[in-house]
């Protein structure tokens, strides 16, 4: 570069440029070309870059779901992480308060979570996340998560009998997980609870800034057993279902409300729907396919086709990057599946067994309401048999869509119009969904929501489908040299929300020319895949204890509906001492369209303090500055009484010492 300037002759000055000199370049020339008229508007992209193609029309669409188990065991990690790093950040900030060292705990601590945050960072690297590695680095990787999710799994035991105990007993260990992972390549198992003489103590986390009100399924060796609450209240059982080892029943927790057995109902032949229903919602099923027929709002009369089935690609070159199937599906299943339907007070459940391939659960809540207002469903899915093959679950609703088209999230943050093109094959059609993907025909909105990601796209007006895994024999010659043939059982699960417009605010669908970009999601549907993608930990103790009967409450005002906690997580050091604790806050953007009700949180914030917040730590928070999402940047400090206040959308970064 320094021989080119000095070369006089050739008239040119070289120099390195940044974003900044492109963009401060590019506005003087759209400025330049607008004053003399020939360009009068500046171009403008807006969305993303999806799908991709590089060459021959070969789309790598394929990627949004290879090795959906390792998808999911990632986002099973990032829940179990975020938990223990606020576990820990309580634990700290309720040590000092009763006078405890800290300097131990916290050490112990923070190494074992940031091995735990090495590891989900390092599976972000885009060849973990896609699913797009050899066979041998794919197993390093589960071997890899699997340290995690036990090192984050360990550390909230230990906070939580800590906080539970007041720090009266630490050592021995005697809180468990009451959910395990015992192996690299195989799902989570619920431990058998054996109650024993004096029964077991159960204690539930919720990792949530809400309060919380939701069923906890817990496995126990023992039909006849009772509930006991701090409070002396005891809750009698009577009925019950075998399902599979011991015994699985459904409790009500935060706060537990009493536990309530279910029983297996078989279903003969019949001609007419099956039919299992809550206070709320209406749910009929084939009994000939085991599909999905309608949902009714039972509020409103509101009756909407939702026919769910499975159907399947035969690929002719796709890999673990691509998706290149032949032309047109084919069913999954075709035979007459095994239908279970079990009912009880707290939940109704329907289970379709399509052997040898898949197993999918629909779930109907009584109690709490919230929970209530949707289906949820879990499809345990297992084609190590097939061959060659891409497994969908497709949706198609009698929403009147002019076009094919509905919406997918942006890394959970905004929800972006995805427009099929009918001129092109199906894989250039195929978009990245992370939490979620809607469909709305300006009066009704149906609302997919899913707890791990996936590809997801729609082939005519009305239909959605979602890819749920890949058995692929071939490589697609994208650099992984190898075919994806090791496929597990996985499971994935949904929460299907059907909603309608309040009458006044009904409109037409849009014209492709007005149709805005993007929309956002209702209040009842942020709330619900809050609890979707964060679940309560669930741990027990067999010793017989009174100090147990306790609890921990560091929060006494809970955040509004629309805040999300993304982290509250306490840093460290290099040689790992407490250097402060990072809290991070988003408050989402919601369609008012949509009535919200039963949220179990406030839907207007009152006045939010950090000490007000975190009020129930007794000492409070000592100082609050505001930083950039990497704490790098110092932006200003607040006072402890400052409201905290955020316009929608926005994410803020707070750096806390406690």
């Amino acid at each position: 570069m320094r021989y080119m300037n000095e070369r006089k002759d050739w008239k040119i000055k070289v120099r390195f440029g940044t974003l900044k000199d492109y963009f401060k370049l590019t506005q003087q020339d759209e400025l330049g070309k607008k004053y003399s008229g020939k360009d009068a508007d500046f171009p403008v992209l807006s969305g993303d870059f999806f799908p991709y193609s590089d060459r021959n029309h070969e789309y790598w669409t394929g990627y949004f779901t290879t090795r959906p188990f390792d998808k999911r065991f990632q986002r099973e990690v990032q829940g179990h992480i975020q938990a223990a790093d606020i576990a820990v950040t309580l634990t700290y900030a309720f040590y000092k308060r009763w006078g405890l060292d800290t300097q131990e705990k916290f050490f112990h601590y923070s190494s074992l979570m940031q091995s735990a945050h090495r590891v989900q960072g390092q599976f972000l690297h885009h060849d973990a996340i896609t699913g797009t590695s050899k066979d041998f680095v794919v197993i390093d990787y589960e071997h890899q998560l699997l340290s995690a999710y036990n090192g984050s799994q360990s550390v909230m035991k230990m906070a939580l009998q800590a906080l539970i105990t007041q720090g009266k007993v630490e050592t021995p260990y005697v809180f468990h997980p009451e959910t395990v992972r015992r192996r690299y390549n195989e799902p989570p198992r619920k431990v058998p609870l054996k109650l024993g003489e004096y029964g077991l103590r159960v204690f539930v986390f919720n990792p949530l800034p809400q309060y919380r009100q939701q069923p906890v399924r817990l496995l126990v060796d023992d039909e006849n057993f009772i509930i006991k609450k701090p409070s002396t209240r005891h809750h009698s059982m009577s009925d019950q279902s075998r399902v599979g080892r011991g015994r699985q029943h459904y409790c009500q927790a935060s706060p537990v409300r009493g536990t309530h057995f279910v029983e297996t109902q078989p279903q003969e032949e019949r001609a007419e729907p099956i039919v299992i229903e809550n206070s709320r919602l209406r749910v009929r099923v084939d009994p000939k396919t085991g599909s999905l027929m309608d949902i009714e709002d039972k509020l409103t009369g509101n009756k909407t086709v939702v026919n769910l089935c499975f159907a399947m690609y035969r690929s002719q070159g796709s890999g673990a990057y691509l998706f290149y199937p032949q032309s047109g599906s084919t069913p999954l299943i075709s035979g007459i599946p095994v239908i279970r339907v079990v009912e009880g007070s707290v939940a109704t459940e329907l289970t379709v067994i399509f052997e040898p391939y898949i197993e999918q659960t629909l779930t109907l809540y009584h109690h709490p309401a919230l929970l209530s207002s949707a289906l949820h469903i879990r499809n345990t899915l297992s084609i190590q048999t097939l061959d060659d093959r891409e497994v969908v679950m497709r949706m198609k609703t009698d929403l009147r869509l002019k076009k094919a088209e509905f919406f997918s999230d942006q890394n959970g943050y905004q929800f972006v119009r995805r427009r099929t093109n009918m001129n092109v094959q199906l894989e250039a059609n195929y978009y990245p969904l992370t939490s979620g993907a809607i469909l709305d025909d300006g009066v009704r909105r149906v609302s997919l929501l899913s707890a791990q990601p996936h590809g997801v796209a729609s082939a005519e007006p009305g239909w959605l489908e979602v890819m749920l895994d890949r058995q692929l024999r071939y490589d697609d010659n994208r650099g992984l040299g190898e075919g994806v043939e090791d496929s597990k059982p996985t499971t994935s699960e949904f929460v299907l929300l059907v909603e309608s417009r309040t009458p006044s605010l009904q409109r037409p669908p849009e014209d492709e020319k007005t149709a805005a970009h993007y929309v956002f999601p209702s209040l009842l549907s942020l709330t619900l895949n809050d609890r979707l993608q964060q679940p309560p930990q669930v741990f027990y103790s067999l010793i017989e204890s009174d100090v147990f009967f306790a609890s921990v409450q560091p929060m006494k005002t809970a955040l509004p509906c629309d805040y999300l906690m993304l982290s509250l997580h306490s840093l460290s050091t290099g040689n790992l001492q407490y250097n402060g604790t990072s809290f991070l806050l988003h408050r989402r953007a919601y369609d008012c369209d949509f009535p919200a009700h039963d949220l179990q949180c406030a839907t207007v914030a009152d006045s939010v303090t950090f000490d007000g917040l975190f009020s129930g730590l007794g000492m409070g928070v000592q100082a609050v500055r505001e930083t950039s999402l990497t704490h790098l940047h110092h932006k200003r400090s607040l006072a402890t009484s400052a409201s905290i206040e955020l316009t929608p959308m926005q994410i803020a970064s707070y750096h806390l010492v406690f």
